[in-house]
């Protein structure tokens, strides 16, 4: 299994842009394609949709694998680097170019790795365990989110710029994470949290260019997920405490009362019209929320909640949803609330991205 440190959540936050990784190792390596017929392939969405996540093989030979779905069809990412565990957390696509960001494993902890067309190589700047998070495109330059394990063994939130580490501040007391990146301009935002072991609890955060600002100290805990810019305004959601939480410029606003355990993952702009997915926690609830008011896409007791409404994404008017798992062990998404299944799959979907038809 791929070594993770205690406390350290992994999310993935999922933008409507392309990433790439400037090293590459050798020749691409064919993928491994799953000879299943996905149980709704027949159904017409209007759009090419690629999910991505990790699927896990029966015991004894349960490894994680990364994988990725192409209309229902799954390929199983190879790896060139360790042939060990390994996650896949984010998409995207460019053409016919698929672009893959999570971590493999070294045999001694998680390094941060992208793939292109099923060609991994692993992220340079860190010292011990990394991750890559999220991914974005800003003209030719390819970005990164995520964490790595700093010279003093501190795990400091980052990104990569065409393959070159950039860290936040490290107080060398704090332990931080990147879950999320946006580029409007020339500008770098990024969220996710900072854990300041003195205090105990997780902070939600966003960085402009370096310069952090905390967006809550409730006790509680809180945490950035995911992250979207429309015109000036930067949105960003996670939660605050037990509620699910979406910022607007730094202000806070929850999407639910609080009387049951709610989280926000990601967030999508049409308009005037604001999407958010993510899940409520005592009956392990995936839900999407339009400006604030939620429709219930699925009610799973068997699914952690963190494997629900991961990840979210537009095309026109149509809503796509993606992951979780239903009472019968079918993996789906959800399409304008529709689920979608894709086979009993012992895995979970952390990503979406879609190519419109």
């Amino acid at each position: 299994m791929i070594k993770r440190s205690i406390g350290n959540p992994i999310i993935l936050i999922l933008f409507f842009a392309l990433f790439g990784c400037a090293k590459k190792n050798g020749n691409p390596i064919p993928v491994q394609k799953t000879p299943v017929t996905p149980v709704d392939s027949v159904i017409d969405v209007g759009a090419d949709v690629y999910l991505v996540g990790t699927t896990i093989g029966q015991f004894p030979n349960n490894t994680p694998r990364a994988t990725y779905w192409k209309n229902g069809v799954s390929t199983i990412l190879p790896d060139n680097l360790s042939q060990a565990a390994n996650q896949a957390d984010a998409i995207a696509v460019n053409g016919s170019d698929v672009y893959i960001v999570g971590s493999t494993d070294s045999g001694t902890y998680a390094v941060a790795t992208a793939w292109k067309n099923g060609l991994a190589s692993q992220l340079p700047g860190s010292y011990g365990f990394s991750q890559g998070n999220a991914i974005a495109l800003s003209g030719s330059d390819e970005f990164i989110a995520g964490l790595v394990t700093a010279s003093d063994g501190n795990q400091v939130a980052c990104y990569w710029k065409n393959g070159v580490v950039n860290l936040m501040p490290n107080d060398g007391i704090s332990a931080s994470s990147a879950n999320a990146i946006v580029i409007n301009g020339s500008d770098v935002y990024l969220a996710g949290y900072v854990y300041n072991t003195a205090k105990d609890y997780y902070q939600a955060i966003f960085w402009k260019n370096g310069v952090p600002t905390i967006l809550s100290t409730n006790v509680n805990g809180s945490i950035v997920y995911g992250a979207v810019m429309s015109g000036s305004d930067l949105y960003l959601v996670g939660f605050v405490g037990n509620v699910a939480t979406v910022w607007k410029n730094g202000v806070a606003s929850g999407l639910t009362d609080g009387s049951e355990v709610s989280f926000a993952y990601a967030i999508a702009i049409n308009g005037n019209d604001v999407y958010v997915s993510g899940a409520i926690n005592s009956t392990a609830t995936a839900v999407c929320w339009k400006n604030g008011v939620a429709t219930v896409l699925s009610s799973n007791n068997l699914t952690p909640v963190d494997d629900l409404a991961n990840s979210l994404i537009l095309n026109g008017s149509n809503v796509f949803v993606a992951g979780g798992t239903d009472p019968s062990g079918y993996l789906e998404y959800w399409w304008n609330g529709k689920p979608i299944k894709l086979g009993k799959i012992n895995g979970f979907i952390k990503g979406i991205a879609i190519i419109p038809h």
